[in-house]
C-alpha cells in the first residue's frame, strides 16, 4: 500500500495531515461523518436482530479511531440487542488504534456491553488474507486513493526517497493484483490504476462468513465508472444487497474531499435478483429520497452493474424501458461503417497552429449543443502536423471534459470537412457519409435520455468514448426512425433553444418512453428550469 512505502521513509514533518497532502491521501486520514454512521446503523441493526447466535464477531479492517464499530454497538445496545461482541480492529496507524482502544473501552464502561477486543497494527491488505470467511460483520471505510505517484506531491521527498517510494508502491501494486484480482481495473494507464477502495471492497466481502453482514463506505464512483465493472459483477454475484445510501459531493461530508460517497449494506450470499432500496441524501437537507430497485443480473449487466445515482425519478421503469435497445458499441461493431475516436493530440498544440492553412483547429470549449459557441480562428500548420483523413469528412464531435454539475453534460454538434478536432473532443462518423444517420445520432446524443445514461455510467468530469459506448440508442439504421430524428436535428442546428421541447419528446418516443416515464427523469436535472420542463411535457410531439 502506498502508505506503507511512505511510513518507511523519513517524513517531511512540515506536511499537515489535516489537509489532502501526500501523507493524508496515502494513509487514509479522512474519517467517516456521523451522518453516514447513523445511516449504517439504521440499515444494519435490523439485520443483526436476525442473527441467531449471541456471540457476534465484528471486524473493521481499516479501523482508524474505531468510531464505526463503537457507533454500531452503542446503537445495538439501545435497540436491545444483547450480544457478546468479539471486536477486531486493524489499521496501520498505531496512534489511531490507541485512540480506538480508548474509545471502545470507554463505550464498554458507559454501556456495560460484553466486549472481547483485539487490536492489530498492520497492513490490512495483506493481513486480512489469514481471516477470510471468519466474521459475522464487516463495517469499514477503506482508503479511497489510487495507487499512482503524484509528481507534485512527491516533490516533498528527497530523490532517494522518491525512487524508493515509487519502487515499493509498484511492488505493492503487483502483490495486490495477485491477491485481490477481482478489484483490478479493466485497464491501467502507464502501469497504474489500482484503487485501494476497490481492493478494500473485495477484501471486506472475503472476510465475511456465509450470511454475514457488510457495511462499507465507498466513493460513489465504485458503482458508476467504467473500469470497476468486473468487481461490481463479482460483488453482485456473491452478495445480496440490502440497501445503498448515496451522499452527493455537495453534502460535503468529508473535509477536503470533493466527491460523492456511498454506503453498501449487504449479506454474503448469492441471489438471482437484487431487490434493494436506494436512498439518496438531498445535499442541502437531512432528508433522503428513496426508491426500490429490482434488477435481474441480466438486466443489470447491460448497464455495467452501475447504480443509478444520477436518476432521481423512477429508475427501475427507465432501466427496464431501455434494456432492449442496442448499445453504441454494438453500432460500432455492425456493418454500417460507423467509427468513433479522436483526431489530434493537443500536447504542445501551439507549435502545431498557424494563422493560415486549409484546416481550422477546434478545441472542446468551442463546441456546444448543435453549434459552435466560440469562433474557430486558428489553423493547422500542415507542414509540421499530420492531418487525419477524417478532417475531410462530416462527423459528430462532443466535448470530452464536462463537469458533473453542468446543466447539460452532452455538448455535441456536426463538424464539416476542413476542420481538425483536438483530443478534448471525441468524434464519430459513418464512412459512407450517410447524412441522415449522422444527424439522427446527433439528435440522440444531445437528448436528456442519452445524457441520463451518461450520468449513470460516469461520476467524473469526462464524457469519454468508453462511457458513451455503453449507452443504449434507438436503431438509427431504420430509415423511418433516422428520418424523424434527422429532421429534428436539422431544425436544431445553430438554433437549439427554439426546438428543445420537440427534440426531447421526439427522442424519448423513439426510446419507447411514455410522457409519464420521461417526466419522472426530469428531477435528475435540477438546473433545468420548471418552465422548460413544462414546455417539454406540453410538446405537441407527444
Amino acid at each position: 500500500m502506498n502508505h506503507v512505502a511512505i511510513l518507511e521513509l523519513k517524513r517531511n514533518h512540515r506536511m499537515s495531515i489535516s489537509k489532502k497532502t501526500l501523507v493524508s491521501r496515502a494513509t487514509g486520514n479522512f474519517y467517516t461523518h456521523e451522518l453516514i454512521g447513523d445511516f449504517i446503523n439504521n440499515q444494519v441493526l435490523p439485520l443483526l436482530k436476525a442473527i441467531s447466535h449471541k456471540i457476534i464477531s465484528v471486524v473493521d479492517p481499516f479501523a482508524g479511531d474505531g468510531r464505526l464499530v463503537c457507533w454500531l454497538i452503542e446503537s445495538a445496545q439501545r435497540e436491545g440487542i444483547d450480544a457478546h461482541w468479539k471486536i477486531s480492529l486493524w489499521d496501520h496507524n498505531k496512534s489511531a488504534l490507541d485512540e480506538a482502544k480508548e474509545r471502545v473501552l470507554a463505550m464498554q464502561i458507559r454501556t456495560g456491553v460484553k466486549i472481547e477486543l483485539s487490536i492489530v497494527c498492520t497492513n490490512s491488505f495483506e493481513f486480512a488474507q489469514k481471516y477470510e470467511k471468519k466474521f459475522d460483520v464487516v463495517i469499514t471505510n477503506p482508503p479511497w486513493e489510487a495507487l499512482k505517484p503524484d509528481r507534485r506531491e512527491l516533490e516533498c521527498l528527497s530523490e532517494i526517497d522518491r525512487e524508493s517510494y515509487i519502487g515499493r508502491m509498484k511492488l505493492f501494486d503487483q502483490r495486490l493484483a495477485k491477491t485481490h484480482p477481482q478489484s483490478q481495473p479493466t485497464r491501467k494507464f502507464a502501469g497504474w490504476g489500482t484503487n485501494l477502495s476497490r481492493v478494500g471492497l473485495e477484501l471486506s466481502v472475503n472476510l465475511l462468513k456465509h450470511g454475514g453482514q457488510l457495511a462499507i463506505v465507498l466513493p460513489s464512483s465504485t458503482f458508476a465508472d467504467q473500469v470497476s465493472a468486473p468487481l461490481r459483477q463479482w460483488v453482485v454475484e456473491n452478495t445480496t444487497i440490502e440497501s445503498i445510501g448515496h451522499f452527493p459531493a455537495e453534502a460535503r461530508l468529508f473535509e477536503h474531499v470533493d466527491q460523492g460517497a456511498m454506503v453498501l449494506v449487504g449479506t454474503r450470499q448469492s441471489t438471482a435478483i437484487q431487490r434493494f432500496l436506494l436512498h439518496s441524501l438531498a445535499p442541502n437537507s437531512l432528508d433522503y429520497g428513496s426508491q426500490m430497485l429490482e434488477l435481474s443480473l441480466k438486466v443489470w449487466q447491460s448497464s455495467g452493474f452501475c447504480i443509478p445515482f444520477a436518476i432521481q425519478g423512477n429508475a427501475q421503469v427507465f432501466l427496464d424501458s431501455i434494456s432492449a435497445f442496442s448499445t453504441w458499441a454494438e453500432l460500432e461493431s455492425s456493418d454500417c461503417g460507423f467509427w468513433a475516436g479522436r483526431e489530434l493530440d493537443e500536447t504542445d498544440i501551439n507549435a502545431k497552429l498557424s494563422s493560415t492553412g486549409k484546416y481550422r483547429f477546434v478545441k472542446g470549449r468551442m463546441v456546444g449543443r448543435f453549434q459552435f459557441v466560440e469562433p474557430v480562428t486558428k489553423r493547422i500548420a500542415v507542414q509540421s502536423t499530420r492531418v487525419p483523413r477524417t478532417a475531410d469528412m462530416h462527423r459528430i464531435a462532443w466535448r470530452d471534459v464536462s463537469r458533473t454539475t453542468q446543466r447539460r453534460r452532452m455538448q455535441a454538434t456536426m463538424i464539416e470537412p476542413g476542420y481538425v478536432t483536438g483530443n478534448s473532443l471525441n468524434v464519430a462518423l459513418f464512412e459512407n457519409q450517410d447524412e441522415q444517420m449522422a444527424l439522427a445520432l446527433l439528435a440522440v446524443i444531445n437528448s436528456l435520455v442519452f445524457e441520463v445514461q451518461v450520468r449513470l455510467r460516469s461520476s467524473t468530469s469526462h464524457v469519454s468514448l468508453g462511457v458513451v459506448r455503453g449507452v443504449r440508442i434507438p436503431d438509427i439504421r431504420n430509415g423511418d426512425i433516422s428520418g424523424r430524428l434527422s429532421a429534428m436535428s436539422k431544425r436544431c442546428l445553430n438554433n437549439p433553444g427554439q426546438h428543445e421541447a420537440d427534440l426531447e419528446a421526439t427522442v424519448a418516443k423513439e426510446y419507447g418512453l411514455t410522457k409519464k416515464t420521461f417526466a419522472s427523469l426530469l428531477p435528475s436535472f435540477p438546473k433545468i428550469r420548471a418552465e422548460e420542463a413544462i414546455s417539454i411535457l406540453n410538446s405537441s410531439v407527444w
